[in-house]
């Protein structure tokens, strides 16, 4: 009978391994891609928790390959959204990804230029998954950004910051292409506004005057020229807010332009005079008027503009100026922006 072979522990695991572990070197098995490209090194991730008062739960730090230099900084909030930042190789922002609470649903995604701060384009969601804005940077420096309906698709405003911080913001009506209101603004102050019908045609437009002493109102016939303009002179009722009273109204020929009656109201808001014009802008005669309304004396000029001859009427005559009250009263305006205008 031949000798038995000695048991050996080192044979005995190296079989067991064999049968166990078929991948591993001497093993009778073919190597495996992963054999033939080992995977990169992990990155490293540092958590760094944060107080209660800074509305965040933690920030997680991301390193690349090197394990030094941040690629990626994730923020989870206490309300549950995240952000997720995505760094450049000299720390500054690229990127950005804010998700819902708990949802992974975006809400907001942005690209910053090369400094990490200015904007380059944004784009926010509401949770249903619809477009609530987006803003890009033009070539000229301009900011645009535009808001949407519940929709996503009809345009509810455009907004454009240009460089020298000049502004125009236009309001849409609800079929999201029809203008109802553009505002200028420079500054931060409302220079200029622009008020439309439902079918687009111009209403009206409101001038702010530099010196903020008040403000002048063009009402526009359908086919574009002015109609009338009024002149309202700017009364503080106390610091925080401002009121306007009408100074006078002028009628415009089919032109627009020349002058044909001009009514001036008093401080008591009552009609005190009345301007007549002659085709060429010239002034015909003055009405000077009661508080009661009547007429109590008419001035009427020569082509020259010197007074030939006055007439006098007494109360009792009742004679009164014929006057559209249109002209003595603010057009009516709805602020789509919901701020107020009277400040």
């Amino acid at each position: 009978m031949p000798a038995r072979k000695p048991w050996h522990p080192f044979f005995t695991a190296a079989a067991l391994l064999c049968g166990a572990v078929p991948f591993m070197t001497g093993c009778d098995s073919k190597p495996s891609d992963a054999s033939q490209s080992p995977p990169s090194p992990p990155q490293k991730v540092r958590v760094e928790l944060r107080p209660p008062s800074s509305g965040e739960r933690l920030r997680r730090h991301i390193y690349g390959a090197d394990g030094t230099t941040e690629v990626e900084l994730q923020i989870e909030f206490a309300d549950g959204s995240v952000t997720d930042q995505y760094l450049r190789a000299d720390g500054t922002v690229r990127e950005s990804t804010t998700t819902y609470p708990g949802s992974g649903l975006i809400r907001q995604h942005v690209l910053f230029d090369a400094d990490g701060t200015t904007v380059l384009s944004e784009e926010r969601y509401r949770q249903s998954g619809t477009l609530v804005l987006d803003r890009k940077r033009l070539a000229d420096g301009t900011q645009q950004t535009n808001r949407y309906a519940a929709d996503g698709k009809r345009l509810v405003s455009v907004e454009l910051l240009h460089a020298d911080q000049t502004a125009e913001k236009t309001y849409f009506w609800d079929d999201g292409v029809t203008r109802r209101a553009r505002f200028q603004s420079a500054g931060g102050q409302t220079t200029e506004i622009e008020v439309y019908a439902s079918d687009g045609t111009l209403d009206h437009r409101r001038a702010f005057r530099d010196s903020g002493d008040g403000l002048d109102i063009y009402v526009y016939r359908a086919d574009g020229t002015v109609n009338f303009h009024q002149s309202w002179k700017s009364q503080f009722q106390n610091w925080w807010v401002r009121r306007y009273s009408l100074e006078f109204a002028e009628e415009l020929q089919a032109d627009g332009k020349t002058v044909y009656r001009k009514l001036v109201v008093g401080d008591d808001g009552r009609l005190s005079e009345s301007h007549l014009f002659n085709p060429d802008g010239t002034k015909k005669a003055v009405r000077y008027f009661r508080n009661d309304g009547t007429l109590e004396r008419v001035e009427i000029f020569d082509r020259s503009g010197k007074v030939v001859k006055v007439q006098h009427h007494s109360a009792s005559e009742a004679i009164r100026e014929t006057v559209d009250q249109s002209r003595l009263t603010e057009p009516a305006f709805v602020d789509p922006s919901g701020a107020r205008r009277d400040d």
